[in-house]
């Protein structure tokens, strides 16, 4: 009886001496009794709007797969990088930009086969990295996410022949070829091919079907002799003797 009384007084004091904006003695969660509770008589800090977070993109991500694959580009397709941005605002990555420049000659086609596989490789690479898919816009990157420009820069173009390739433009999903004249400042006109990206894609993947299907049906079989080689030998020499 006696222990009843003592808890029973106690909280009674409790309740006269506490905050008064505190109902509920018992209840820690009130910011004034804690403030007197701890002997912190420092009152709060106003309140301030903070600014949005930003994003963030891994960008040392991105600056690795350029250089490593352009360096393949340089030893494979003999196009050297010049220029590479990377443009991205709340929403996540939207777009990278090459530019490239080659010493290279070469016609409609295969500027067709060399924009599609440069950007083919890019995106490959791009995709694969688990780092970078969840900052990009559209949670994966596309044809469309991609500009890429590739200069010619031969001097037998502006000078000999005006009719190949001069510059390849990927911008929004369509490609652009135009040819050497385009740098002719006394034109009007200039010659080019415009092409959307599935399009110029298609064709490639069915061209070089069409040539493996040829070859495979035209070339001569080697298989049947196995793994060893044979040399025709040289026919026998005679000799004549002449009287």
């Amino acid at each position: 009886m006696h222990s009843l009384m003592s808890v029973i007084i106690s909280l009674a004091l409790a309740l006269l001496t506490g905050c008064s904006s505190c109902w509920n003695p018992l209840d820690f969660s009130c910011n004034d009794c804690s403030n007197e509770a701890s002997g912190n008589d420092v009152p709060e800090a106003p309140y301030v709007d903070l600014p949005a977070p930003k994003l963030s993109i891994h960008a040392e991500e991105i600056t690795a797969i350029i250089q490593e694959y352009s360096v393949e580009l340089k030893n494979r397709k003999r196009i050297h990088l010049e220029h590479a941005n990377t443009f991205y605002n709340d929403e996540g990555i939207q777009t990278i930009q090459l530019r490239y420049s080659s010493q290279d000659i070469i016609e409609l086609c295969e500027a067709r086969k060399l924009i599609i596989d440069v950007t083919e490789g890019m995106l490959d690479q791009l995709n694969s990295n688990p780092l970078l898919v969840p900052e990009f816009a559209n949670q994966g990157f596309y044809p469309f996410n991609m500009e890429i420009y590739i200069n010619f820069e031969s001097y037998f173009i502006k000078y000999v022949d005006p009719f190949y390739i001069r510059w390849i433009c990927l911008e929004d999903g369509q490609i652009l070829f135009y040819t050497g004249d385009a740098k002719d400042n006394e034109k009007n006109a200039w010659h080019y091919k415009k092409e959307s990206y599935n399009t110029s894609r298609n064709i490639v993947l069915y061209q070089r079907m069409a040539e493996d299907n040829y070859k495979a049906m035209h070339e001569t079989d080697r298989s049947i002799f196995g793994d060893k080689r044979f040399y025709a030998e040289e026919p026998a020499r005679s000799l004549k003797v002449y009287q």
